[in-house]
């Protein structure tokens, strides 16, 4: 799977501000590019997916362009994310028209997934701004096509800033 995506955006002199979680939805936002008085914006984003039998491996990155009311504060960020993912009792995500569809246990017992993710957002601009990396494995379960229970251990680093740490995240999801 290949994809690109692209936006310009009018803002008329509004305020824009990255602000963001470090990949827990629940957690506080810290990653953060300051405010900006915006003119323009443009979005560049590629992404693409290769699934391999078990072995599932994709990737995104976006950039942003940001023309400044101030050109003093014209900037750009950016940020990127790898990821893969290993079926432990043989199962194969599948891939129609450009759909990844429900991943169903080829057994009773269910399928286990092991997972592994790295992220960074560039937040920084001319005057303010962060950086933050996070690190994830995680192990999915399965229990059939509609449920599955998710557990993420993530390690997070936030540049110029005391918010370094670990999490451990839970997550159930049913798929109807």
């Amino acid at each position: 799977h290949l994809g690109l995506a692209a936006s310009w955006r009018n803002l008329d002199g509004d305020e824009f501000e990255i602000n963001e979680r470090a990949e827990i939805h629940s957690a506080d936002k810290v990653i953060s590019s300051g405010e900006i008085d915006a003119e323009k914006l443009s979005l560049l984003g590629l992404e693409a997916a290769w699934v391999n039998g078990s072995l599932s491996l994709q990737t995104e990155y976006m950039h942003t362009r940001l023309v400044a009311v101030d050109s003093s504060e014209d900037t750009n960020f950016n940020g990127f994310y790898l990821q893969s993912s290993y079926f432990l009792t043989g199962e194969s995500r599948s891939y129609k028209k450009g759909i990844f569809s429900k991943v169903k246990p080829l057994s009773d017992r269910g399928a286990w997934e092991l997972t592994a993710r790295y992220s960074k957002l560039d937040a920084q601009e001319t005057s303010k701004g962060n950086i933050g990396k996070t690190s994830t494995l995680g192990l999915n379960y399965y229990y059939d096509e509609n449920l599955r229970l998710m557990t993420n251990l993530l390690h997070s680093e936030v540049s110029d800033s005391e918010d370094d740490g670990n999490g451990l995240a839970f997550r159930l999801q049913y798929a109807f």
